[in-house]
Formats: C-alpha cells, sequence, structure tokens
C-alpha cells in the first residue's frame, strides 16, 4: 500500500534528479577539462550549484513520507484506543513520541530550508564572480583558451541538455499537483541547464566555423545568470519573512526560481494576464469570443511571421553602387577583393562581391549580408557634428557671431609675432604666469573645420581590418590635423596658404590610412571655417584693419617709387640698376675695375647696346640727354660754321683790309641799329666817335675810327 503514496514517488523523482544533477555536473566538468571550453565550464558550475536543490527536495520528501507513515500508525492506535484493546494504554504513553517526525518537519521548513537557501545563494554568487577569471577580463583578451574538439562536444553538450529537457518536463507536470508543488524548484533549476545547453552547443558549432567570440560571449553570459539568480533567491529570502502565511501552509523555497519557472510553463504567463485582465475589467475577459479567437490565432499569426521574417531573409538586394559580402557561420562567400575573371574570352578585373541586382541566400542567422557604399563618395565631417552641419546650413555664419549649432574643432597654431593674432593672444610665457623665456612660443587658438570625401578602394582591407574602419578614419583625420596645425603659423592657416596645407594634409591622411592598411582613397579634402574665436572678434578685426592700412601705405608709397622710377628711365628695374651703377662711379671703396664697369653699364644705358641687347633708356632722363645731345652738336656745327666763314673770308681781308673792315663795320650797324631810329645832322665841327663793337666771331674785331672822315 506504501508504493501508492504520493510522497514515495516524489521521493523517487528526488533522488533520480539528485543522481542525474550530480551526474551533469561531473559530466560538464570533464568536458570542460577536455574542450577547454570557458562556457561549458560555466555551464557545468551551474549545473554543480543545483546538487543542493535536489538534496532538500530529496530530504523533505523522506521526512514527508515518515510524517505520512506516522499519521497512519497513529491512526491505527486510535482505532485500537476507541476499540478499548490493550493497546490504549501504550497509546497514551507514546503519543508524544509518535508526533515528533512532524515537527522534524516543521524544523526543517524552519532552519534546514534556510540553511540550503543560503548555500544555494552562496555558491551561485562565490562562483559566479570568483571562480578561474573576473569579470575584469576582456573578450579580446589573447589569454583566453581555443576550445578544442567542439565537435564532438557538441553532440554530448545536446544529448545532456536533451536528457535533462526530459526530466525537467517531468517533472514539471508532477509539480502542478499540491502534493508535488515542491518538485518546480527541480524542474526549473534542470530548464536553465538546459538552455544554458543549447546556447553552449551552439556556441561549439561557431567554434568549428573557427568563430570563436560567441564561446567567450557565453561564457559571460552564463556567469551573469549565476549573479542574477542568486540575487533573485537572496530577494526571494528576504522579502519571505515579510509574507504573511496561513497554519498548514507549504512553503515556497526561495530557491524556486520564478525567471526559469517561466520557461517550465509559458502557459502560466497566458493565464496570469487573463487573471490579470479579469481582474482590472471585472468580469471573465477571458471567456469572450475574441479573446478565444486571439487565444487561438496568436500563435499561427506569431508563427507565419517568423516563417515570413526568415523567407525575407533569404532575398538580397543590392542597390547601384554597393557590393554585398555574404557570410555563411561566419565564413565569407566572397573575399570582397578585385580578382580577374574571362568575359567574352578577355580578363576583366571584377570585385568579388555581389553586384547590383536581386541574390538568393540562406536565411538568417545562417548567411548574414554585408552592404558596403563601394560605388558612392561617403564624407566625414572632422571637427563638425554631421547633425549640426545640416542645422548650420539653415542660416549664414559668421564667425565673429557665436554660432553653437556648429561646433567647431579648436586646434592651436604658432604665432610669428608680426600677424593680427599676435597682438589678439598672448604667448606661452605670458600665459604660465612668468615672462617669455628664449624658448617660449606665442600661440594662437583657431576654430577649424575639415571635410574629407572618400570613397572604398579596397572592400577586403576595409572590412576585415577593423571593427569601424569608418570611426579609426575620422580618429585618424582628427589626430593629423591637429598634429599639423600645430606646425604652421596662424597667418598661414588664415591666409593663401590654405590651398597648399589643403594639399599636405590629403597626402599625409593618406599615407597613414594606406599605412594603416583602411582601404580608402581620398577624393577631396579642404579646410573651410577656419577663424579664429568669437571672442576676440573685435580686437582681430581692429588689427586687420591697421594692417590693411599699414600695407596701403606701404603699396601706395612703392606705387609713387615706380611711376617716379618710370618716368625717369621708363622701366623701374632700369631705373635702380642705373641708379646702383651710378653709386659705383668714384665712389669711395671701389675699385678702378668696378668704377669702369659701372661707366660701361651707364653708358650702355644711355647709348644702348645691340650686342647685349641693351636698348637706350626712355623717359625724363633720356629727354634731357637728347636735348643736351642737340645743344652739343648745336654749338658744335655753329662753331665749324664759324670756323670755315672764318677761313673764307681771310683772304678777302688781307686783299683789302680796309674795305673789308668798313663792310663789316656797316653790317654790324645795320644789323644792331635795325629797329633804333637814326638821325642825321649837319654840323662842320669833326666829330669824334668811340665804338666797341663785340663781333660773334671767335677773334672778334674792335674797330676805332678816331679823327678818320669817312669819305
Amino acid at each position: 500500500m506504501t508504493s501508492t503514496w504520493p510522497e514515495k514517488r516524489a521521493l523517487t523523482v528526488s533522488l533520480v534528479g539528485l543522481l542525474f544533477q550530480t551526474g551533469l555536473a561531473t559530466f560538464l566538468v570533464l568536458l570542460s577539462l577536455w574542450t577547454g571550453s570557458e562556457a561549458v565550464e560555466a555551464t557545468a558550475l551551474l549545473a554543480a550549484c543545483g546538487i543542493p536543490i535536489w538534496i532538500f527536495l530529496a530530504l523533505t520528501y523522506k521526512q514527508r513520507q515518515l510524517v505520512r507513515e506516522e499519521t497512519l500508525e497513529s491512526e491505527q492506535l486510535r482505532q485500537e484506543r476507541a476499540a478499548g484493546g490493550a493497546g490504549a494504554a501504550l497509546f497514551a504513553a507514546d503519543e508524544e513520541r509518535l508526533l515528533l517526525a512532524r515537527r522534524r518537519l516543521m524544523w526543517m521548513y524552519r532552519w534546514l530550508l534556510p540553511f540550503f537557501t543560503v548555500v544555494t545563494i552562496g555558491l551561485l554568487a562565490g562562483l559566479g564572480l570568483g571562480y578561474s577569471w573576473s569579470f575584469s577580463r576582456s573578450i579580446y583578451d589573447k589569454t583566453w583558451a581555443v576550445p578544442v574538439n567542439e565537435s564532438l562536444s557538441f553532440a554530448f553538450v545536446v544529448g545532456a541538455s536533451f536528457l535533462a529537457f526530459l526530466l525537467s518536463r517531468y517533472a514539471t507536470g508532477m509539480a502542478r499537483q499540491p502534493e508535488w508543488r515542491l518538485l518546480r524548484a527541480g524542474a526549473a533549476w534542470l530548464m536553465g541547464n538546459t538552455l544554458a545547453g543549447i546556447a553552449t552547443a551552439v556556441v561549439l558549432g561557431l567554434v568549428h566555423f573557427q568563430i570563436i567570440l560567441p564561446e567567450r560571449v557565453a561564457a559571460y553570459a552564463l556567469r551573469v545568470l549565476m549573479i542574477v539568480l542568486s540575487v533573485e533567491f537572496l530577494l526571494n529570502f528576504v522579502l519571505d519573512f515579510y509574507r504573511p502565511r496561513q497554519p498548514g501552509e507549504e512553503p515556497r523555497p526561495a530557491f524556486d526560481s520564478r525567471l526559469l519557472g517561466l520557461f517550465c510553463e509559458p502557459g502560466g504567463i497566458a493565464r496570469s494576464i487573463a487573471e490579470a485582465l479579469n481582474y482590472q475589467f471585472g468580469f471573465e475577459v477571458s471567456s469572450t469570443w475574441f479573446y478565444k479567437l486571439m487565444q487561438r490565432a496568436i500563435t499561427p499569426v506569431i508563427g507565419f511571421g517568423v516563417l515570413t521574417l526568415f523567407a525575407v531573409s533569404c532575398l538580397v538586394i543590392v542597390n547601384p553602387g554597393e557590393a554585398v559580402v555574404v557570410e555563411r557561420f561566419g565564413r565569407p562567400l566572397q573575399s570582397g577583393r578585385t580578382i580577374q575573371v574571362m568575359e567574352n574570352g578577355k580578363p576583366v578585373e571584377k570585385l568579388d562581391a555581389l553586384g547590383p541586382g536581386l541574390h538568393l541566400k540562406y536565411p538568417w542567422p545562417i548567411d548574414i549580408a554585408y552592404r558596403y557604399p563601394t560605388g558612392q563618395v561617403q564624407e566625414t565631417l572632422v571637427g563638425v557634428k554631421e547633425e549640426a552641419a545640416e542645422q548650420g546650413l539653415e542660416t549664414a555664419l559668421v564667425w565673429t557671431v557665436k554660432h553653437p549649432a556648429v561646433p567647431e574643432l579648436t586646434v592651436i597654431v604658432a604665432t610669428s609675432g608680426t600677424g593680427p593674432a599676435a597682438a589678439t593672444q598672448p604667448s606661452a610665457g605670458d600665459r604660465s604666469g612668468g615672462g617669455p623665456s628664449d624658448r617660449s612660443v606665442a600661440v594662437s587658438l583657431i576654430r577649424v573645420a575639415l571635410p574629407i570625401q572618400y570613397r572604398i578602394k579596397d572592400l577586403a582591407a576595409w572590412r576585415t581590418k577593423f571593427v569601424d574602419p569608418a570611426k579609426v578614419f575620422e580618429e585618424l583625420a582628427y589626430r593629423e590635423l591637429i598634429r599639423y596645425s600645430a606646425s604652421v603659423d596662424v597667418d598661414q592657416v588664415m591666409g593663401a596658404d590654405r590651398k597648399r596645407m589643403a594639399d599636405d594634409l590629403e597626402r599625409i591622411i593618406q599615407a597613414k590610412a594606406d599605412a594603416l592598411g583602411l582601404g580608402v582613397q581620398i577624393v577631396t579634402l579642404g579646410l573651410q571655417g577656419v577663424h579664429p574665436p568669437s571672442e576676440v572678434a573685435k580686437e582681430f578685426e581692429a588689427v586687420v584693419g591697421a594692417e590693411s592700412k599699414k600695407q596701403a601705405a606701404i603699396r601706395s608709397g612703392e606705387s609713387e617709387r615706380n611711376k617716379i622710377l618710370s618716368e625717369v628711365c621708363g622701366d623701374v628695374t632700369r631705373a635702380v640698376d642705373l641708379a646702383a651703377a651710378i653709386s659705383k662711379v668714384d665712389a669711395p671703396g671701389v675699385s678702378a675695375e668696378e668704377s669702369a664697369r659701372a661707366r660701361e653699364q651707364i653708358g650702355d644705358y644711355f647709348h644702348g647696346n645691340p650686342a647685349k641687347g641693351i636698348q637706350p633708356i626712355a623717359g625724363a632722363a633720356a629727354e634731357i640727354v637728347a636735348r643736351a645731345r642737340a645743344d652739343m652738336w648745336k654749338m658744335i656745327n655753329e662753331a665749324r660754321a664759324d670756323n670755315e666763314t672764318f677761313a673764307l673770308e681771310l683772304p678777302v681781308y688781307r686783299a683789302a683790309p680796309r674795305i673789308y673792315r668798313m663792310r663789316k663795320y656797316m653790317d654790324v650797324l645795320s644789323e644792331g641799329l635795325k629797329t633804333v631810329r637814326k638821325y642825321l645832322m649837319a654840323t662842320d665841327v669833326d666829330p669824334v666817335y668811340h665804338l666797341q663793337l663785340m663781333d660773334p666771331t671767335p677773334a672778334g674785331l674792335d674797330v676805332a675810327l678816331q679823327g678818320e672822315q669817312p669819305k
């Protein structure tokens, strides 16, 4: 008759669960040593933490079996006492002893259950936090062991998980009965072992395809699960002290996980929702036709949606300008490299990737498609946030006015000490609090925006070198911009050298990207928004205005100088060279040879030298030289004419000196008195005339008629 007791069956299931849990933990520990897998080791630790649960269940149901026997014996003794048999005196003496089993069960609920709860919490927390490695260890750490024998381990873990699932479902079905309700704790724990085993089997399968990272992630996730369960058990344990109880109510263990129970009996969630709706609306919402329709149709609809999503994941639509690489279990089906293929009998270079069009693949997660805009020009904004740049385009940006919508990168540049920035920026020595030393360098702060347009030239390098190559390229551009800005002058950055600086930055960034193997080609790069901070706008504009006036005065003086030199010599360069040559003639410290060369150069400029390709100078100097040359020839010709006239008149003079003198005398009088009024005086007195006549001829003639009467 005792074989039909429910406690006997529950005890059998508890012992089977204890043996299976112990064997499962031992098996997984040995498997983790054989494979070297951290995920298998974490699954083994999770399984080991369930052993105290099954021990408590076995002890409890054993004690409940003893309570059942004690109850039957007590009932028999009562019947004998009622019949007046000999056992009445014996029952009266031993009644207290016969109730010891029930008292011991109460003692187990009061003390042994908290003890096993604390032990389970300690095992979960201790093994989850500190066993063999800590959470500070990165999943990219090279000290992680690569699992081996993953193929057989996959099969072993799947088999063990299947057995755990069967036993969990069996215990879950028994736990629906009130007398076996304690078995929910063991059933939930076996379901947790089943889920952990399935996850471990999946990552071991990925390890077979050389995908190592998920195995490490699973190890972390299982350790986190152990910590979460320990926290749940601790909260259940603490809150159980404040939960009201009815007399004779069976306690619910704190290690009966509500979280894992959701996976043991998913239908319980739907029932809980239905009860909550009925309570909120005040009537049986779960009995309406709509709720029943939804209850029947929700599973097919969800299943159809899931199947549709998987079917859609089999299609890959590649747009123009894109290239798609498909990975199957982490292994790329296309290399992404440029290969040679034969088309029409000719070798043609082609990208090993899916081109534009519709393609088929296995559903996710077997095949995963990765898209890359290989035929498109991409842009990265260094110093400007993309969303802020879009806002800034709505209005005009003036650097003298703050525009926080477009935050620009602030860089340090040198200051030469002569430009406008030097007057508005303190030197490095001044900023440090002391005077500038010989090594102090004045610096300035300017705002810079650097848009870079680039395209992918090597898809294989772009997708395999770095996890986020676009971010690496952007950070590389930031670094090189800041480094290059520190080596240039502020006037160069804001002046005409901006184009040259943009070319230098393009060359430097491209070289660094090629060295890293990013596989990008810069299309355009330009410096934009280069200006000082808006806080120094007025001072900077004042200095710029003074600098502009200074440059205008210099340009005006140079223009006047060039005008004067051009007027003098017809050419500024020849005027400067002529002045330098004149300054060397007979100058102190100048050798005779240099002086002779200077004279020769002066002569070449004034007279011209066709052999040297030198034309005579023009302008005012040429005019003066020409006028002096004309006067010279006039004087020479006049002197030559007088000389020839004298030579012709000398024979005449020698032939008739008196007549010659008189003729000349009369010519002079006639010429000199041409405009003078003349008077004739008749007198008998002999006048005496004194005439001083200056003849323009070189010899000159003095005619003196003293006492000589004209005939």
